[in-house]
């Protein structure tokens, strides 16, 4: 063996020796960081289905709202939405029950942090037509929801939830309603 090929053999493994070091290094340095615990399998199918019952807790408005109200973790918060009562009368108030279906959302991205995880979603709520009203089936608003989930003794809820609308209404704008500001809750 030369030493030209010697030391080209060594650069080479010295090269991906640091390299590996390194990416060692900021991973460790990342997890340290933020002391996130990992997140099982189970956990993340358990937030997906916190947030798949949010949308049908809060149309439907069943068990007289405590559905929605029990999502959440006690101290819990929608927007500026505290407390069980407060959070059950959302879920009672507009148009509500069974048959009614208007906000739609897609699933949830969840990362670990040091209190439980961290979730985003977007979201849409679509006002469908009555046919006995002629009413016609229209676009809402659409938006995203930030949300905060804390494991409890009886399983994974909201810490907090907190809606940014998107671009308001897609109303014309001769029937629009002002948009709701990221404090106010969205329905």
């Amino acid at each position: 063996m030369t030493i030209r090929r010697a030391a080209t053999l060594t650069l080479i493994a010295l090269s991906i020796g640091s390299f590996t070091y390194a990416t060692y290094a900021v991973t460790y340095a990342q997890r340290s960081a933020s002391e996130a615990p990992a997140l099982t399998a189970a956990d993340y199918v358990e937030i997906q289905q916190l947030v798949a019952r949010y949308g049908f807790a809060l149309d439907t408005g069943a068990d007289n709202g405590y559905m929605l109200a029990d999502m959440f973790a006690p101290g819990g918060s929608f927007n500026q939405i505290q407390g069980r009562e407060a959070l059950a009368g959302l879920a009672r108030g507009g148009r509500r029950g069974p048959l009614n279906v208007r906000n739609m959302s897609n699933f949830a991205i969840i990362k670990p942090s040091r209190e439980g995880a961290t979730g985003i979603q977007y979201a849409q709520a679509i006002n469908f037509g009555e046919r006995d009203k002629k009413t016609p089936t229209e676009m809402d608003h659409f938006a995203h929801y930030e949300d905060e989930f804390v494991k409890t003794a009886d399983g994974w809820r909201f810490k907090s939830r907190r809606t940014f609308n998107e671009g308001g209404s897609l109303r014309p704008a001769s029937q629009r309603t002002p948009p709701a500001t990221d404090s106010s809750p969205t329905r």
